[in-house]
């Protein structure tokens, strides 16, 4: 009797906790769709039906159809709306980039904050409008950008180990999974370059490199399926959460070593009457602007900022950029060219990588084809983004702080997310033949007498071109990435030959949603080749 009624006292309780939880998850949701969107008279491409709670499936519809639902939007030229699976945004055609990219009444920061959740714990990579964010731009757009000249060598240096590592040299072909070694490949380059040879070197640290993006994507998309009012909690529970925090912890016990066992050496150095130990990567750059501004600062935030902005996106960029070569292998032999007569008559410099021209032309023309996304939205990473072409078919998402106006009386609600439409990038108005790969594009648009120069390099952005956004968010650590990517590239080129794999003929990006990314289970088939110069 008495185990029959602990048994009820506490299964009573149970049943009725569950019930309470589905019961307000369900009025949550009703809630929720009961809700008017934006206030906005601006069309809205996909609405919901009445009987769809939630919008669910008005959003799953959007994730497998996102491409010709821009596509009816851009057509009428006009600004419209769309329901995407985060939620609803205001797209603008391409000719208001100019007019919005420094409007202090939008917010990029409160983007990201919003839908990477960036107050909770773990999803520290993701904070923004924090002194931590601050620094990491303002390291990704001098320090990073200026000393780019001192590390081409280095970078040289670790895309030999890299690719040693992680692409086999063999005599006879074989396949390997493109994306998974490209990974690996940039995850150490950016890390010696972030935390010099102890980052590079350290497997722990180059695993959360490669890892908290993902993990942190899950996260925040799991976490967006829950009503808001509930999230605080829910975070604390959910396993790809609950990884994120130990992600987080890992970095600071590494970081935290690093740091201390540098201090602990300049200490013993100068105690010694020794010159002090000298560094030039992204912690010694870090550790000089805190003592500069006389600020504080979390080091682990801060690198995480870095590398998660750095690594995913930059390895789909390199990852797309080898496909597409493979898939148009008569523009290997030029490329190598102009390479190996650029190093031998330069060596390792910054102005050598400025004089592979032609390289250039094939990264921004593949970054064209498929850029990170088809708006210019760039919600699932932060604005230094030092990226290229995994990511949106928009960009220049930004959060409305008041109700504004623009100058044809286009009316944004305050609360609405706006982002803008990437078309102009595949617009046969701008580009002759847009669907169609032409690696020397931009090499004529360069060196042509046209005066449009300027708009051919890699790092440029325009209404024309917003893959790495435009304006005061752009993309700060674009010209490390061009740099990063035409250093690894040349290193491939010269050292292997390599073909698309016979079991992934026909490989093609991955659409989700705004999301284009390169196909994560393509494999190549390669071999090594005696390069023309030592590299």
């Amino acid at each position: 009797m008495e185990t029959r009624l602990k048994e009820g006292v506490f299964s009573i309780p149970a049943a009725w906790l569950g019930t309470a939880l589905v019961a307000l998850l369900a009025a949550s949701v009703f809630f929720m769709s009961m809700k008017t969107s934006s206030g906005s008279n601006i069309p809205l491409i996909n609405p919901r039906k009445f009987y769809d709670l939630g919008g669910i499936r008005a959003k799953l519809a959007f994730v497998f159809s996102a491409r010709q639902l821009l596509a009816l939007g851009v057509r009428t030229g006009r600004p419209f709306r769309l329901m995407t699976d985060l939620g609803e945004m205001i797209v603008l055609p391409a000719r208001y980039a100019n007019e919005i990219r420094s409007d202090p009444r939008l917010s990029f920061s409160e983007v990201i904050v919003q839908n990477f959740h960036a107050r909770f714990p773990g999803f520290e990579g993701f904070r923004q409008g924090t002194t931590d964010a601050h620094l990491s731009r303002d390291i990704a757009n001098n320090q990073l950008t200026h000393s780019l000249a001192r590390v081409t060598e280095t970078l040289s240096e670790e895309c030999t180990t890299a690719f040693r590592d992680h692409f086999p040299a063999l005599e006879d072909w074989c396949d390997i999974t493109l994306r998974e070694q490209v990974l690996q490949v940039v995850a150490r380059l950016s890390s010696r370059v972030f935390l010099g040879d102890e980052g590079a070197r350290n497997e722990a640290w180059l695993k959360i490199t490669t890892e908290y993006t993902k993990t942190a994507y899950i996260a925040a998309y799991l976490l967006r399926l829950w009503p808001s009012a509930l999230r605080p909690v829910v975070h604390w529970f959910l396993p790809p959460c609950r990884k994120l925090r130990a992600q987080v912890a890992e970095a600071r016990r590494i970081l935290v070593a690093i740091i201390e066992a540098r201090r602990a050496a300049k200490a013993a150095a100068r105690a010694g009457g020794c010159p002090a130990p000298e560094y030039n990567d992204a912690i010694a750059w870090f550790e000089q602007d805190v003592q500069e501004r006389d600020s504080r600062y979390d080091p682990v935030v801060a690198q995480l900022i870095l590398s998660q902005a750095a690594i995913e996106t930059t390895t789909d960029l390199l990852t797309q950029t080898i496909l597409d070569i493979a898939q148009h292998h008569e523009i290997m032999g030029p490329l190598r060219q102009e390479i190996t007569q650029v190093i031998r008559e330069g060596g390792w410099k910054k102005s050598s990588l400025y004089d592979m021209k032609l390289v250039d032309s094939v990264l921004r023309e593949s970054q064209r084809l498929k850029p990170l996304a088809m708006t210019s939205l760039r919600y699932p990473l932060v604005e230094l983004r030092l990226t290229c072409r995994c990511m949106e078919l928009a960009s220049m998402h930004r959060l409305v702080l008041e109700d504004m106006t623009l100058s044809d009386n286009v009316h944004l609600p305050k609360g609405s997310v706006i982002g803008v439409s990437g078309d102009r990038m595949w617009d046969s108005a701008i580009h002759e033949n847009p669907n169609k790969f032409d690696g020397y594009r931009f090499y004529r648009m360069r060196t042509s007498a046209a005066g449009a120069a300027n708009q051919a390099h890699l790092v440029s952005t325009s209404v024309d071109h917003l893959a790495f956004g435009h304006g005061k968010h752009a993309c700060a650590g674009r010209f490390f990435v061009a740099h990063e990517t035409k250093i690894a590239l040349s290193h491939l080129l010269l050292k292997y030959d390599w073909k698309i794999a016979r079991s992934s003929a026909g490989t093609k990006p991955i659409e989700f949603g705004l999301v284009l990314a390169a196909d994560p289970k393509a494999k190549i088939s390669i071999r090594g080749r005696k390069a023309e110069i030592e590299l």
